[in-house]
């Protein structure tokens, strides 16, 4: 974000055309990335459910970006400089837009980021993400440059993460034709939407614009029959607004640390080859193996109806699911 824009000025700025953040949204990628959305941003319609503002990690990322740039300057013995003014080459549509964080002196562009803790080791463990690979895409082809030195941060250790990428011209001829489209689309009230996603899909979860673009449907469940009333108390208290949000960011962070235990674990039984106790980095690490019993009551009551009746006895119960 500009130091001469204020957070309104830099969002009209953005719906006037695509810029390297949207890739996500405009080619579809994970996590998050739907094409409804974006046209959504790009008319300016209102969100149904708006973001806090200003939202804490573009200020982060804003004020530690010259200390990414420091850093980077250090470790990899280069020099940056503000791009103020950029020649953009003829080819690009104007609808193609955005600001570069800095140019390398005698090289290309120059991209900083920061991370929070978990996302930094994702990074670190996967490499750069797709939908950040097609931003810094963005970036080398609106600079006309072949190259583009990518730095993240993680301010909790100060660790910093550094990759050369290079120019994929490919990649950019597909979101010139990607990009053609949607923008046409944008502009044309009438045109048709790309198709929704699924209502219970992660990017809809999360989406500022789900009720206006799935209604009711973002309440239905798999079990729920299609024409069966959904009767809701809404509410938007900041306070349970809050509370939802926080706890829907902490599934996700779960989800996908159970994802990347489950793929430790199992590189760990592939170096490990036997079940055994071991003691790795001084901690203690069991492989057993043994069998399991388990009473299977689908059958028993199948076969003994009379039986399980008498043996069952009812409890009253509550259920608290965040869907």
């Amino acid at each position: 974000m500009s130091d001469s824009l204020n957070r309104e000025e830099w969002l009209e700025e953005r719906r006037r055309g695509i810029g390297g953040s949207d890739w996500m949204n405009a080619l579809s990628l994970e996590p998050y990335g739907c094409q409804r959305q974006l046209i959504y941003d790009k008319r300016g319609i209102e969100p149904d459910f708006p973001e806090d503002q200003p939202e804490g990690y573009l200020t982060r990322g804003h004020k530690l970006e010259p200390l990414v740039v420091e850093e980077a300057e250090e470790k990899l013995g280069i020099k940056c400089r503000r791009q103020t003014r950029l020649a953009r080459p003829d080819w690009l549509p104007k609808w193609w837009i955005g600001n570069i964080d800095r140019m390398v002196v005698g090289g290309g562009v120059f991209e900083a980021k920061t991370k929070n803790p978990w996302v930094f080791r994702k990074l670190k463990a996967g490499g750069i993400p797709l939908y950040e690979f097609a931003q810094m895409q963005h970036y080398m082809a609106l600079a006309d440059r072949s190259d583009c030195v990518y730095a993240a941060l993680e301010p909790c250790s100060w660790e910093l993460y550094v990759d050369l990428l290079n120019r994929d011209d490919e990649l950019i001829e597909k979101m010139l034709l990607a990009g053609d489209w949607l923008w046409d689309i944008v502009q044309d009230e009438g045109a048709t939407l790309p198709e929704r996603l699924d209502s219970g899909s992660k990017q809809c979860k999360r989406c500022p614009w789900r009720w206006h673009c799935q209604g009711d449907a973002i309440f239905s469940s798999n079990k729920a029959k299609a024409d069966e009333p959904v009767e809701r108390r809404l509410l938007t208290e900041p306070g349970m607004v809050e509370l939802a949000r926080e706890v829907y960011q902490l599934r996700e962070i779960v989800a996908e640390a159970k994802e990347r235990l489950e793929e430790l674990t199992a590189a760990a039984k592939k170096a490990l080859g036997e079940p055994g106790k071991y003691a790795i980095d001084g901690h203690p690490v069991n492989w057993l193996s043994y069998t399991e019993r388990r009473f299977q009551t689908g059958p028993f009551k199948k076969a003994h109806p009379d039986l399980y009746e008498k043996f069952t006895k009812e409890n009253n119960k509550e259920a608290f699911r965040w869907d």
